[in-house]
């Protein structure tokens, strides 16, 4: 199999892998791209409406930092043969609230 001269690593949110980022991997492989999602909760997702228990089990289970070192491993292997790799990490500002609550 021929890798794309695209590689591209999906970082789903604090549910998990769901029927939203499925659709984005889907359509980012459609575009041409390589698309790499690991599943950091390594578990089923949860559903939007558990916001709350979904970031505890992120912040008990995985972490930030933890999150971290899984994808820069995904990244320095799709990094072989590519210009450039690059990772984004969003919408913490917002899960960091929910550990105000």
């Amino acid at each position: 199999m021929r890798s794309k001269e695209t590689a591209i690593v999906l970082i789903h949110e604090i549910y998990g892998i769901n029927k939203q980022i499925k659709s984005m991997q889907e359509r980012l492989s459609g575009m041409g791209a390589d698309v790499f999602c690991p599943n950091l909760l390594d578990k089923d997702p949860f559903p939007y409406t558990e916001e709350k228990k979904a970031y505890r089990y992120f912040m008990n289970h995985v972490g930030f930092e933890s999150g971290a070192e899984q994808i820069n491993k995904i990244v320095k292997v799709t990094e072989t043969g590519l210009s450039e790799g690059r990772c984004a990490w969003f919408q913490r500002r917002r899960y960091d609230r929910l550990a105000m609550q």
